[in-house]
């Protein structure tokens, strides 16, 4: 159990960014939402001051709830179309990651160590990771490549001592790099 993940895989940039955006949304809304509140209160109030003795000084209540309804359905309303939209932004983000992730992974699948040409805007970071560890991989495979054509050349033939010193040598340097990960 002591070995439990430490790390938790977010994306800091989009997140820090929607979080950034959302808690001024709900500030600037809750500014407007008093602001409206006291305004209309003041004008329920208003219209009513004289009419204290009334009969039907309950209405003035029923305003005052209705108007509070009214707004707080507002707030509901403008937090679910900003949730819904950070969802969409966040789920073209994801998609647009694992996308590129798919293309790296479909090219090692075929051996493929060219450069890919992606965008390097709005890019996951493990992209970049992958990236290099395939500039890595490319430079290891063409390493064994020139070893084994080199190997090639000691093929069929009577060795001499120094020669068997070097076969010793480039099969050490093809192991390690096998074992290379």
């Amino acid at each position: 159990m002591s070995e439990r993940r430490k790390q938790f895989y977010t994306d800091r940039k989009i997140q820090g960014h929607l979080l950034v955006g959302l808690i001024l949304l709900e500030l600037v809304m809750v500014g407007l939402l008093l602001y409206f509140l006291y305004d209309g209160i003041n004008q329920i109030i208003e219209q009513q001051l004289y009419q204290i003795h009334h009969k039907e000084s309950d209405s003035r209540w029923f305003a005052i709830f209705k108007l509070i309804a009214w707004m707080m359905g507002g707030f509901l309303v403008v937090n679910l179309m900003a949730l819904y939209v950070a969802h969409i932004v966040w789920g073209r983000y994801v998609r647009k990651t694992v996308s590129d992730f798919s293309l790296l992974l479909d090219k090692l699948s075929m051996r493929d160590f060219s450069a890919r040409e992606m965008g390097t805007e709005n890019r996951h970071s493990i992209v970049d990771l992958m990236e290099q560890w395939i500039l890595k991989e490319k430079s290891r495979n063409q390493q064994i490549t020139l070893i084994i054509e080199q190997l090639s050349g000691f093929e069929g033939r009577e060795l001499q001592p120094d020669e068997i010193q070097q076969l010793q040598q480039q099969l050490q340097r093809y192991r390690q790099l096998l074992i290379k990960h």
